[in-house]
Order: structure tokens, then sequence, then C-alpha cells
């Protein structure tokens, strides 16, 4: 369903929005719009993955995660 409302919302960008703007695409397909979100991240050279409860979704947070090595 989200790749669906993800291809009529962004058409052929509908992947990379999927990728980076999650919560967009969420409300393409009709799901509840919220400012917080339960994040779970792997760090791509240890692998490991934390858990970040309720984080607010604003650019400032979506640009630390792009912006991480």
């Amino acid at each position: 369903d989200l790749i669906a409302a993800a291809k009529k919302r962004f058409g052929r960008l509908w992947e990379k929005r999927l990728r980076e703007d999650i919560a967009e695409v969420l409300v393409a397909a009709g799901l509840p719009d919220s400012d917080r979100v339960d994040l779970e991240l792997k760090n791509p050279s240890s692998g490991k993955v934390e858990h970040f409860p309720e984080v607010e979704m604003t650019r400032e947070n979506r640009n630390k995660i792009k912006n991480t090595p």
C-alpha cells in the first residue's frame, strides 16, 4: 500500500521519497499524521541498532540522520 501511495503521489521519485520522506508517504497513504516517531537506526559501521522513541520529526533531525557517517 505504501509503494502504491508513493507512486501515485510522487511519480518517478517514489523510491527517493519512500527512503527519505517516509512521513510524507504515510500521509499520502492516508495514515494519521504525527510530529513524533519511534526510530530504529542501524549504524552502518558497527551494525549496532539503536532505538530512539518519540523523536520529533523536524528538518534538523532529518538532516542529522542523513549527514551522519
